[in-house]
């Protein structure tokens, strides 16, 4: 199998990559900031391509050829949420899954898997929470609802979304 990562060398996607690596799948991954060290790099089935992916650019050229796809890409939240900052989050989530979205054909048969965010459902203190439970009112409820929308966007064209 064929597993294409977005913000594959983040925390997560470090970790999948080796844990698919193992599986002796082939992985290739999507990262900014150049050629990293990565503790994969060695390995002949993995593929590390430095691109921005909220831009549209030969990095898109790949998706079609996985069988899985991993979209892990976004800024980190831990960091102080000024303005700027924030349009930084939600461009890092919401251009990069809707450029993943555009580079698969019609009748995909790939899985798309989404990251999103508890955050969905905004400060619910020590509520119990449920898929059925509203979304919150806050920045990064509102994000995970555009972040989710971007991805589901992938059924249109074929492609199972989770």
């Amino acid at each position: 199998m064929h597993i294409f990562i977005t913000g594959g060398s983040g925390f997560i996607g470090t970790y999948l990559a080796k844990h698919f690596l193992e599986a002796d799948d082939s992985v290739q991954i999507t990262a900014t900031g150049g050629r990293r060290r990565h503790p994969n790099l060695t390995d002949e089935r993995f593929t590390y391509l430095s691109a921005d992916t909220t831009e549209p650019g030969p990095w898109q050229e790949d998706v079609p050829k996985a069988d899985l796809i991993l979209n892990l890409a976004g800024r980190t939240i831990f960091h102080p949420w000024t303005e700027n900052y924030k349009t930084k989050l939600r461009t890092s989530r919401v251009r990069t899954t809707r450029h993943l979205v555009a580079a698969l054909p019609d009748a995909a048969e790939a899985l798309l898997l989404s990251a999103s965010a508890v955050g969905f459902y905004g400060s619910c203190g020590e509520s119990v929470l449920t898929e059925t439970s509203p979304r919150g009112d806050d920045f990064l409820a509102k994000l995970s609802e555009e972040w989710e929308a971007e991805a589901l966007a992938a059924e249109e064209k074929g492609a199972r979304v989770v």
